[in-house]
């Protein structure tokens, strides 16, 4: 009896043995794992160390082209660029369209969001007067953004053809407040009139705001969005005849301390302009019309008659891909090729 109790004391020594045999495999396991997701993460952690800021005004009217517009962004960067995306929005932007923007958050890990309610007037200082998302570009220039110092400013309805990280890096913002490329002004009926007003001489440094780079150190310390704001009081009687006064106030304000980007940073594929036009021929030579207008860096489809209605424009294939690779495309077709809205 006592040889048989000795026997069944080993029988349960030996799953003993084996429990605390595994016991150690997982915790052995579990810490490795640990480690392996620690060494991940540190990259991702790295990543936003860099980050280029960028502020683009959504409404319900350009949610899609911000999709299309923010996913070309984020699909052309290089791997070293990442982005941190301010989404300018109202207040009532639809909860279920702030979790479909950042679902591109997923597809390559190189940006992320920031939401802010262009609504509350501590985000906006124009939300009382001026609440059209053309002028939440203006917000830019006061505290919105904190202790950012430099950001681009895109318009929802452009699409981006090629990283922008060298570009923002290698623009020499000191001594200027914002940097944009030309406008064509072909809107303008009485130049002499149109200047006057701006109180600028001539519209050689006229930049179009679809594609902006700020300078907000330099607008927050010369209080840059008071004169904003004064200018669009000065002007509202024409706010409803003026669908650029966003521009025009940029081009008052900042007349004297703009610098100019290459024509390739804000193409207009439905421009039909004629290089021999003196206007433009100008402003840029043949060659960067040309170069432009074959491997353009940022197009502006803020014309009437983007890709979603013209899909005989310019890039108009690429367009419809970005839409064709997000989770929803099917509101795309509903909107734009069916007619549903």
């Amino acid at each position: 009896m006592k040889q048989l109790k000795y026997k069944n004391k080993s029988y349960f020594c030996i799953p003993i043995g084996l429990l605390v045999f595994f016991s150690l495999l997982f915790v052995i396991g579990c810490g490795s794992n640990l480690q392996e997701n620690q060494e991940s993460a540190r990259p991702v952690i790295k990543q936003y160390q860099d980050e280029i800021s960028v502020a683009m005004p959504i409404n319900e009217d350009f949610f899609y082209q911000a999709v299309v517009s923010i996913s070309s962004l984020i699909d052309t960067a290089s791997d070293k660029t990442h982005y941190k995306i301010y989404a300018l929005i109202p207040e009532d932007f639809r909860k279920e369209q702030i979790e479909k923007l950042r679902s591109l958050e997923k597809i390559r890990d190189n940006c992320r969001f920031e939401f802010i309610n262009m609504n509350d007037e501590a985000n906006n200082f124009l939300a009382k007067d001026f609440l059209g998302i053309d002028f939440y570009k203006l917000a830019v220039s006061t505290a919105l953004l904190k202790s950012v110092k430099k950001c681009i400013s895109l318009h929802p309805s452009t699409l981006v053809r090629e990283d922008l990280s060298d570009k923002f890096h290698e623009v020499g913002l000191s001594d200027c407040y914002v940097a944009g490329v030309p406008g064509f002004c072909d809107f303008v009926e009485n130049e002499e009139d149109y200047l006057q007003r701006l109180s600028i001489e001539n519209f050689d440094y006229y930049i179009n705001s679809g594609f902006l780079i700020w300078n907000l150190e330099n607008c927050r310390k010369d209080k840059i969005a008071d004169k904003f704001k004064s200018f669009l009081i000065d002007n509202k009687d024409s706010i409803e005849g003026n669908k650029f006064l966003d521009q025009d106030a940029i081009n008052s304000v900042c007349s004297n301390k703009i610098f100019i980007l290459p024509l390739a940073f804000n193409v207009f594929p439905n421009k039909k302009v004629n290089y021999n036009d003196t206007k433009f021929s100008a402003r840029f030579s043949e060659e960067e019309w040309k170069s432009s207008n074959d491997s353009p860096k940022v197009i502006n489809f803020s014309d009437d008659g983007g890709p979603w209605v013209n899909f005989n424009l310019k890039e108009a294939a690429t367009w419809w891909n970005y839409a064709r690779n997000t989770e929803f495309f099917n509101e795309f077709q509903d909107r734009y090729l069916f007619g549903v809205s």
